[in-house]
């Protein structure tokens, strides 16, 4: 549930009865308490790291390794993280009975990344073939099935394009309606580069 979800219809107040609803008394009272501020500007995105307020692979980077944290390996640590049991199965919030972009079927996160028609032009573009994975449901599965054979930097580059089109699949929903493949690609080869660069 999202704050704006417990706003009155003019946003400028909360909606009593349906935090009285939702919360028990000491929580609704709480609720209630906090003021709404009337001169606030919209919400935006904002990455602490750097003094613009916009992320990058560099700045996150930079964050990363000064804790003394090694991302040599990290690429294969994402990959052992998705496929450690009850990951890949956890379904989103944010997953729709049909998917917003082709219409053709129910949405999971498995359609989003691979099944759909505009996730399969993405890999195809990227000329990376998962296509020997047909028949799985489970995501977790298919990226055990999919990552099998591939050397770390492949794997490498088969996570940074899951997370690509999840984020484009979000930013499309929820801000600007972009679906173009075009899009995805570039977002990942601008990744893949900066990554490469770090790590020289």
């Amino acid at each position: 549930m999202k704050v704006v979800e417990l706003l009155n219809v003019e946003r400028d107040g909360w909606n009593e009865e349906r935090i009285r609803e939702l919360f028990l008394p000491f929580g609704h009272e709480r609720i209630l308490s906090i003021r709404i501020s009337d001169s606030s500007p919209g919400d935006y995105w904002c990455w602490d790291a750097e003094r613009d307020g916009i992320y990058t692979v560099r700045s996150a980077y930079k964050l990363l390794t000064k804790d003394g944290v090694d991302l040599a390996g990290q690429y294969d640590e994402a990959y052992k993280l998705l496929t450690k049991d009850g990951v890949g199965t956890h379904k989103s919030s944010l997953e729709l009975s049909v998917c917003p972009r082709c219409q053709a079927c129910a949405e999971s996160c498995l359609h989003v990344i691979w099944g759909c028609g505009w996730a399969a032009g993405i890999w195809e573009e990227l000329g990376m073939d998962v296509s020997d994975v047909w028949g799985l449901e489970d995501v977790r599965e298919w990226v055990e099935v999919a990552v099998k054979e591939m050397d770390a930097r492949d794997r490498g580059e088969f996570m940074t394009i899951c997370w690509a089109i999840w984020e484009r699949r979000n930013k499309a929903l929820f801000d600007d309606g972009d679906w173009r493949v075009e899009s995805v690609v570039t977002r990942v080869r601008e990744v893949l580069w900066e990554m490469r660069e770090l790590m020289v």
